[in-house]
Formats: structure tokens, C-alpha cells, sequence
């Protein structure tokens, strides 16, 4: 009598093979059905679930000269040009529940400032929300410059994260960038990006400031800009793991071990 050597289940998985019983009929099936069904979950796990990242609650953008501004209400979406003293001082603003954007331009003769400043609070709607934050001043020699982003977490009353480049000395007309240490005043903390908390409530506080400085032939031309964007990690879904646990029994039944 011949005895048929018992395979392994991880032979019949690699052949596709299974034997219901003693004596049954050897059939071949269909594994990659199952591999397209993991897969599927897979793509669906991927994509975002929400449409908005944030809740805006409230805020105010404004920019001035140093002695009068010109203020905006925040009533999101924001996507607006303002300036001070005619076109020589303007903030463009794109404001919305999936990021905060603000880009300046100052046109400055001697001794004219241009001041760029403002405040969002926001909570975070969405897990697994992760933010990044950048920035960036350049300039003219002729001119002293600050640039200042903070983001802090009004419900724990903890910073997220601070950098400050303060004027007078930021180092010869060279850019200032978010997170820098150029200038006679400059502090830095925390980390540009990383995870918020779902739920919590945060404050994001910007403000660019160019100052021309005095002189005939000085000007203080500059171009800058401040920004915090959110993605999402995404995280899985019940849906996701049901998927996935269809897919994995589909596997098991086809190739199960023979009786």
C-alpha cells in the first residue's frame, strides 16, 4: 500500500492545492482572489477620511506700517490681499480648515517699517493630524528684520513649537528661515513638525517685520512668508480590518490542512 506523503500547509499554499477529505477530489483554486481583496484594503486604508483637517474658531490677520493698520476678520476660507500705505505693504493671506498661508511683500524707502502679523485659533478635527510648519524673510541689506512663528496648545497650555529671529544685527541682508538662529536675538523650541491632538485647541501666531533703514539711498525690499500645513496619517478603519480579515480567511479555506 502506498501511503501519500501528508503535505505541509505551506506547500498548499504555494500550489493552491486542497484535499477536503480522504479519497476527494484535488481541485485548483483561485489564491490571487484573495491577495486582491487584501490589497483593496489596503488602498482604502489610504486615503483621508475627512475632507477638513481643522475647525477655525476664530482669528485676525492684520498689516500696517507701524502706526495704522489695516485689520482682516478671519471668517474662513480667507483668501484676500491687504495693504498699508498703498501697495508698498501687502499680505496675501489662504487661510482655510486644511492650512494657514501668508506671504508679504514690502516696498520700503528710508525709514519705513512694514509689519506682518496675526493669529489663528483652531482645533484639531481630525487623528493622526500632523503638521509642518515653515517660514522665510529676505531682504535688502538696508534693512533690519524679524520674523516670528509660535504654535502652542491652548488646551495643555504647552508650547508646540517657537522661533524668533529678532533685528537689529540678522546678518547682512542674508534670509531669515523658521527655526534659525541668525540675528542678535534668537531663541528657538520645540520641533517644526510633528502630531496633534485630537481635540485639543491651538493658537498659531505669525509676524514678518522689515524696517528700511535710515539714509538718502536706502531702501528695504523684502519678500517673506509663514506657513503651518497639516496631513494625515492615515489610521485603520473597521472596514479595513474587516477587509483584510475576508481576505486572510479566503486564503485559509483554500488551502487548509487536508482531512
Amino acid at each position: 500500500m502506498i501511503t501519500k506523503k501528508k503535505r505541509t500547509w505551506a506547500e498548499r499554499l504555494q500550489t493552491g492545492i486542497l484535499q477536503r477529505s480522504k479519497g476527494a477530489k484535488v481541485r485548483s483554486i483561485n489564491v490571487p482572489t484573495a491577495w486582491v481583496i487584501i490589497a483593496a484594503a489596503v488602498a482604502f486604508s489610504s486615503r483621508p477620511a475627512r475632507a477638513d483637517f481643522v475647525n477655525i474658531t476664530s482669528g485676525e490677520l492684520t498689516v500696517s506700517d507701524g502706526t495704522a493698520a489695516t485689520a482682516v476678520t478671519l471668517m474662513p476660507p480667507t483668501k484676500a490681499t491687504s495693504s498699508a500705505k498703498g501697495l508698498t505693504i501687502t499680505s496675501r493671506y489662504n487661510i482655510n480648515n486644511n492650512g494657514f498661508n501668508v506671504e508679504t511683500e514690502d516696498l520700503l524707502s528710508s525709514g519705513q517699517k512694514g509689519v506682518h502679523e496675526g493669529r489663528v485659533r483652531f482645533t484639531d478635527t481630525a487623528a493622526g493630524l500632523m503638521y509642518e510648519a515653515s517660514g522665510k524673510d529676505a531682504f535688502v541689506p538696508e534693512s533690519n528684520a524679524l520674523l516670528l512663528a509660535r504654535l502652542s496648545d491652548l488646551t495643555t497650555r504647552t508650547t508646540v513649537f517657537s522661533s524668533i529671529q529678532d533685528f537689529p544685527n540678522p546678518g547682512n541682508g542674508s534670509p531669515l528661515v523658521l527655526g534659525g538662529m541668525k540675528g542678535g536675538n534668537a531663541t528657538f523650541e520645540g520641533s517644526l513638525t510633528g502630531t496633534l491632538t485630537l481635540g485639543d485647541s491651538y493658537i498659531w501666531v505669525y509676524e514678518i517685520v522689515n524696517l528700511a533703514k535710515d539714509g538718502p539711498d536706502n531702501t528695504g525690499d523684502a519678500t517673506g512668508f509663514a506657513d503651518l500645513s497639516f496631513s494625515v496619517v492615515p489610521v485603520p478603519s473597521p472596514a479595513f480590518a474587516g477587509l483584510i480579515l475576508m481576505g486572510f480567511i479566503a486564503l485559509v479555506r483554500r488551502c487548509g490542512m487536508a482531512r
